[in-house]
């Protein structure tokens, strides 16, 4: 028996995926976004997360990914223009890019584990509080980074969930919104890489940025009481999963379905 909501996180290792491919339903405006970036680098991640996040989309709403259409809602979190049903919400470190999918808001957020922290003292302080007993547990057990790092992606996550974003910092976020309508779990993420995408490459054998297992860390938060993750899984974004919201769902001339919600400024 399920938990509670389920939420399914989907893992892509964008260095092992034929990018011209996986970024051709990206629109004009995206590629400019991605060309103002002052690292090219960056820019090519970026653009190569985005069309990503359409193929993962338009697989799991039953319409072609470049007919997926973004919408900013109040609070600034992207959304959906055509209301199927799903919320998404994506996260990324380096070359790795996480998209989490459920029936109600979402939010997930992935860090290597191995990434330094500065100042962990008030790092800790301000997500684990100054005379709490998981700060104490954490100075116990030597003041391990991961505790911390585990801290910092529910924080993050539940944000992402709500739709406030961290300009508000980390501290207190779940003693304030855990068991009042919001719920966050850690994220244990296996192992693994896509097939090699890129041309040339071998599609049968891994390619790419091997995660190993304990590399990442990472949360996923979601509006209720509880929150069930169904696994998350690493996939190829060339042939994505199709989602429980495309059944029985016959996309339009255009590729499009669902029903039209309250206009919103469209993201960039």
């Amino acid at each position: 028996m399920s938990a509670g909501p389920v939420v399914e996180v989907l893992l892509i290792d964008l260095d092992g995926v034929d990018r011209a491919a996986l970024t051709a339903g990206c629109r004009a405006e995206e590629r400019d976004r991605a060309a103002r970036f002052r690292d090219p680098a960056v820019g090519d991640r970026w653009l190569a997360g985005r069309g990503a996040l359409r193929a993962v989309l338009g697989a799991a709403t039953g319409r072609a990914g470049a007919a997926v259409e973004f919408r900013l809602t109040a609070s600034g979190k992207p959304g959906l223009v055509l209301d199927d049903g799903v919320h998404f919400n994506l996260a990324h470190t380096a070359a790795v890019v996480a998209v989490a999918l459920a029936e109600s808001p979402v939010g997930v957020d992935i860090e290597p584990a191995d990434r330094r922290l500065t100042a962990a003292g008030g790092l800790a302080d301000r997500l684990l509080g100054p005379a709490t007993a998981a700060r104490t547990a954490w100075e116990h057990s030597g003041r391990p980074a991961t505790v911390l790092l585990r801290a910092w992606t529910r924080a993050e996550a539940l944000l992402k969930a709500t739709g406030e974003g961290v300009a508000g910092g980390l501290g207190g976020v779940e003693e304030r919104l855990v068991g009042r309508g919001w719920a966050v779990a850690d994220l244990h993420i296996p192992a693994g890489v896509g097939p090699d995408r890129r041309p040339g490459g071998d599609g049968g054998r891994p390619g790419g940025t091997t995660a190993r297992a304990g590399s990442l860390v990472g949360a996923v938060a979601l509006a209720g009481e509880s929150v069930d993750v169904a696994g998350a899984r690493w996939i190829d974004p060339l042939a994505p999963p199709a989602g429980r919201w495309a059944a029985g769902r016959a996309p339009g001339a255009d590729g499009r379905s669902g029903a039209a919600v309250p206009a919103a400024r469209p993201v960039p």
